[in-house]
């Protein structure tokens, strides 16, 4: 896949880890054509853009500007993102680098009903990346971009307010303050509850102790972002699965996960 002149990215500020940037829309408008070496990616084609006076959409870009690995990365804007319809949510997946220094980032679309994958795709795959000519997987990278960007072309997506922290696992928005509490997540609104979700059940399946534990993993979430969409009533609580093991400090392997939830 070539990049299209017909597509931009719009950036401003980064927020993500080193790779990995999230950033708001506010700059000008800047052709993408000049980055040959990118598959990039946009919700919006300049000919709508320009005169686009309602929210700007997520846009992604994967980018690729030489052979060696390392120097690629992941940029996006507006995630996560909600679908037209309320039903869905769409998010970027932030892992660290791994190990060798190479990016690592995937997408979700989750359902709001149940809080599933509808979707899962791959950006970058550090534990692809190094195994081999790092230049010769551009094309299936590329492949992957043409993906992305269908789908977020493929209905309006809605970027999600950020909330903000306001101390230890509670956040807030306006009038509205969501909490983790022991095995509880609760939404309030000016100290009326409206609506409380189970917990127990956010532990990720590949959750496994790491290589120096045997004993148990004790699951203990940390939240560690949340944006919400008040006209729809959806959540996405990003969370750190931090599992604590009982007998060593090192504890158990997890990433953060993010959970769509409606009140």
């Amino acid at each position: 896949m070539q990049t299209s002149a017909y597509y931009v990215l719009l950036t401003l500020a980064l927020v993500g880890c080193s790779r990995t940037r999230v950033v708001a829309d506010t700059t000008p408008l800047v052709d993408a054509g000049a980055a040959p070496a990118s598959a990039v990616l946009s919700a919006r084609p300049i000919a709508s853009a320009a005169v686009d006076a309602g929210p700007k959409g997520p846009t992604i870009e994967l980018r690729m500007p030489g052979k060696d690995a390392h120097s690629w990365s992941l940029e996006a804007t507006g995630l996560p993102a909600i679908s037209a319809d309320g039903t869905q949510i769409l998010f970027v997946i932030e892992s660290d680098p791994d190990q060798r220094g190479y990016p690592n980032d995937a997408f979700d679309v989750r359902r709001v009903s149940d809080d599933l994958n509808a979707q899962s795709l791959k950006g970058f795959d550090g534990y692809e990346l190094g195994s081999s000519d790092d230049n010769a997987l551009r094309p299936a990278i590329e492949k992957r971009a043409t993906v992305l960007h269908a789908l977020l072309a493929r209905e309006a997506w809605t970027p999600m307010k950020a909330a903000t922290s306001v101390a230890t696992n509670t956040f807030s928005l306006d009038d509205l303050r969501f909490t983790l509490n022991g095995g509880q997540a609760l939404l309030t609104k000016k100290g009326a509850q409206l609506g409380a979700w189970d917990t127990s059940t956010w532990r990720r399946p590949d959750i496994l102790p790491d290589s120096m534990s045997s004993s148990t993993c004790v699951f203990t979430p940390e939240l560690v972002r949340v944006h919400i969409d008040e006209k729809s009533k959806v959540i996405a609580a990003t969370v750190r699965q931090r599992v604590k093991d009982m007998e060593h400090a090192n504890g158990c392997l997890g990433p953060d996960d993010t959970h769509a939830l409606h009140w």
